[in-house]
């Protein structure tokens, strides 16, 4: 018997090692599903319901996941196209950093000169020169240019094959120290309509500051449901695309508005943050409203005017024709109307998690500070432009083709709503962490500047000089430090970063619970009553003494029931602890105590007796 257990073990031994060697050797790959996508393109160029280009990839993963996302660099090549398109230009191809330079020119404008005129011109200045392509300077010009335009090739374009399609060709050529800025088409009404859309665009920076804004942003704080995003997260967020303003409009935001007003005012941020709802904007206030009482479309509009707002109605609505709004709320279906209509109008941009892509950009007076008066300003004088997905414009001729000739420049956008640096701040606990990305091909410096408000303190200083290599990041990481008074509310916190040539802000938060939590009624039964009490510890201190002590309602002297426990958590985490109360039945208020603060309940005590 002990031989057969002997053979027996040494089997299992075998057997064992076997599987183990196996095992051993077995690799157990990564989830890497980078590496298990499957891409194929789409690509249509044509005519549906109307001419449009779609560049899209459609990804696949284990073959039953499948997602479309537009392909980023032929989407935006035939955005060019379609903005050109909509300047009434159609072949308009500028060189990105063309108005950036030549609005920092001083230069000559030259209506096709002669090779010899020009070469005197450029001795001792920038020019713009205007040349027919074909004329023996505008050969000259060209021929410093690619001779295949590869993105024509790649994008099969419906707009090159249009019967009034031109290439207008607009860039620059540097000549010693100075600059040759070239406007080449074969149409002279061409060559001239982009001189004009220059000239234009030139004087109206000259007179105007953009304000970059997210109209009619949703977050619904005051509401039962919520949406991603606090409205402090959403500014945030705005203010890292270059907002100076915001709109809120989700269910119920118009109750957070002296709240908004009180957020930026404490960080000193020259952000306007204004409330609306439905359909009405911009009153001085929103007291009296009960949305569940408007049954008429008149009683919105009396509301807006009672209060010096504005109500705005659909494009096209029939049945509100002979009522008084102030505007349209717009959408991409409604350009026509919007381009062509005199009626102010605002385009709304929703919640975070619908992607927060529509904007509106406002021509405000030249170096005066965004306030609520400027802003409606600007819109009732419709000096204003909405911008939707894929760079699509609406909005009045004049102001719109300037922002379009802007965009297809690129880089002076980029500087001047500080693009290229990215700032993203948010707090994990009682940790600030601001992440810092460079997307220059260059290294840049700048100086960080935190401002916090009085609830809140920092062990580090509040600024501190920061270098960027090229296409970097950097996150920085800063303790918080919470007095009592930020306990049980919202605190912000700005990030201000200058560097070269712009300046960037953002807007974090750090949202505190009460440092002592306790029910504000509790009914219990003799002989013992479980009061549970939750501290959540903002101080250095890793223990401290809890105390509660129980009075009298009606005789507040009377002390009833006294104790004290100590408590032992880290900073910024807190402990769950129940006190076993020795009342008699009666009617009390609880006083808890802890960290220097206190709050006071109530608490109701029945006999132990009677029946269920």
């Amino acid at each position: 018997m002990n031989r057969f257990l002997s053979k027996f073990a040494i089997l299992i031994f075998l057997f064992t090692s076997l599987i183990i060697s196996k095992v051993s050797a077995q690799k157990i790959n990564a989830f890497d599903p980078k590496e298990n996508i499957v891409i194929t393109d789409f690509r249509f160029n044509g005519y549906t319901k109307y001419w449009h280009d779609i560049f899209n990839d459609n990804i696949r993963y284990g073959n039953l996941f499948r997602l479309t996302l537009p392909d980023a660099d032929y989407t935006i090549a035939q955005s060019k196209l379609d903005i050109a398109d909509d300047m009434n230009i159609p072949g308009l191809s500028l060189q990105e950093g063309f108005i950036t330079n030549l609005l920092k020119s001083e230069y000559f404008i030259l209506d096709q000169p002669s090779l010899s005129e020009l070469s005197k011109s450029t001795l001792n200045n920038d020019v713009l020169v205007l040349a027919d392509p074909t004329s023996e300077t505008g050969k000259k010009l060209l021929s410093t240019l690619p001779k295949e335009d590869s993105w024509k090739q790649k994008l099969k374009s419906h707009q090159y094959n249009a019967r009034n399609y031109e290439e207008v060709k607009v860039f620059w050529l540097e000549s010693g120290e100075k600059k040759i800025y070239v406007i080449s088409a074969e149409n002279k009404g061409s060559r001239d309509k982009v001189l004009k859309v220059i000239n234009s665009t030139k004087n109206l920076l000259s007179r105007y500051d953009l304000h970059r804004g997210w109209f009619g942003a949703e977050t619904l704080l005051k509401s039962v449901t919520c949406t991603a995003g606090h409205p402090l997260e959403v500014i945030g967020r705005g203010m890292n695309e270059g907002n100076t303003w915001f709109t809120f409009s989700g269910y119920m935001d118009f109750l957070a508005r002296q709240e908004l007003v009180d957020w930026l005012a404490k960080v000193n941020l020259p952000v306007i943050a204004e409330v609306g709802y439905g359909n009405i904007f911009g009153c001085n206030d929103y007291d009296g409203l009960q949305v569940q009482n408007m049954f008429t479309d008149e009683s919105w509009i009396n509301f807006a005017h009672q209060k010096n707002g504005y109500a705005f109605r659909k494009v096209y609505e029939p049945k509100l024709d002979n009522l008084h709004y102030d505007g349209y709320i717009a959408t991409e279906g409604n350009k026509e109307q919007i381009d062509n209509d005199n009626v102010p109008f605002i385009t709304t941009t929703g919640a975070l998690d619908g992607d927060a892509v529509p904007c509106m950009v406002l021509f405000v007076n030249k170096g005066e500070q965004i306030s609520h008066d400027l802003i409606w300003e600007s819109i009732m004088k419709r000096r204003e432009v909405a911008v939707l997905d894929n760079g699509k414009m609406m909005g009045p001729e004049l102001y719109r083709n300037a922002l379009q000739l802007l965009l297809l420049d690129r880089v002076y956008l980029e500087e001047y709503f500080g693009d290229r640096i990215n700032i993203e701040a948010v707090t994990e606990g009682y940790q600030l962490n601001i992440t810092l990305t460079n997307t220059y091909q260059h290294a840049s410096s700048g100086n960080l500047r935190i401002v916090l408000p009085s609830e809140l303190k920092l062990e580090e200083n509040l600024s501190l000089k920061v270098d960027l290599p090229a296409n970097s990041s950097r996150t920085i990481s800063f303790k918080i430090k919470p007095t009592a008074a930020a306990m049980g509310k919202t605190n912000p916190i700005a990030v201000h970063y200058t560097w070269e040539t712009s300046k960037k802000s953002t807007l974090a938060m750090i949202d505190l619970p009460p440092a002592i939590s306790v029910h504000q009624l509790l009914y219990g039964h003799t002989p013992k009553v479980k009061f549970p009490v939750t501290v959540h510890n903002f101080t250095d201190q890793e223990s401290f003494p809890v105390n509660i002590e129980v009075s009298d309602r009606s005789n507040p002297g009377k002390i009833v029931y006294k104790s004290s426990e100590t408590f032992s958590t880290g900073t910024g985490t807190f402990r769950d602890f129940s006190f076993d109360l020795d009342v008699p039945a009666g009617n009390f208020m609880i006083k808890v105590s802890a960290l220097g603060m206190e709050t006071i309940s109530q608490l109701g005590v029945g006999a132990d007796k009677g029946a269920p």
